[in-house]
């Protein structure tokens, strides 16, 4: 695999804060953080390079204990690949729109990451009696933390650690929730 830039991710000291290869990064005891990686549709990333990760991923998946790591994207080309090739890889399908949520619908994704425009109640509230997790990402303030949480949302992408551990300390396990630095 080719060295995947993690500087900010997550909130741990490594070497010179970059970890060369995500290979490395799953060789740090990561205690009850996760990692989830995201390929972005603009990086048009080779069929080779999806199984690659694909296979790493899954590699880990099946021999560590603790929070699986997990791959995301917003294409809907990609999301294709993966259930084809690696149906039990957990994927997040991160979605901006309705089209895009509409797209990756088909191909029943375990969790759903939606934008903060995207997010509302109504959405949130069925994708959670569909068995699928709900997270919305970039979301930095405390309070629109909470309202989320309370409607329903089980994860927040956010690049604001430490308000999302207070704000999960003050609702002492309403909610589970993913760290990690938005872009």
């Amino acid at each position: 695999i080719e060295p995947v830039d993690s500087m900010g991710t997550p909130r741990r000291k490594f070497p010179e804060n970059f970890v060369p290869e995500l290979q490395s990064l799953l060789a740090v005891p990561l205690g009850d953080m996760g990692i989830l990686a995201v390929i972005r549709e603009e990086s048009l990333p080779s069929d080779l390079f999806i199984k690659t990760l694909a296979e790493l991923v899954n590699r880990y998946n099946r021999t560590k204990k603790g929070n699986p790591v997990l791959v995301g994207t917003y294409s809907s080309q990609i999301a294709l690949y993966l259930k084809k090739y690696f149906p039990e890889l957990p994927f997040v399908a991160f979605s901006r729109s309705e089209a895009e949520l509409f797209n990756h619908r088909t191909y029943e994704p375990k969790i759903y990451a939606l934008s903060i425009e995207l997010a509302n109640q109504s959405l949130i509230t069925q994708l959670n009696n569909e068995s699928k997790g709900v997270w919305i990402f970039n979301i930095n303030e405390e309070k629109e933390m909470e309202e989320l949480v309370k409607i329903g949302a089980g994860g927040i992408i956010t690049q604001n650690a430490p308000t999302l551990l207070k704000l999960k300390a003050k609702l002492a396990g309403e909610c589970r929730n993913l760290i990690v630095p938005s872009s």
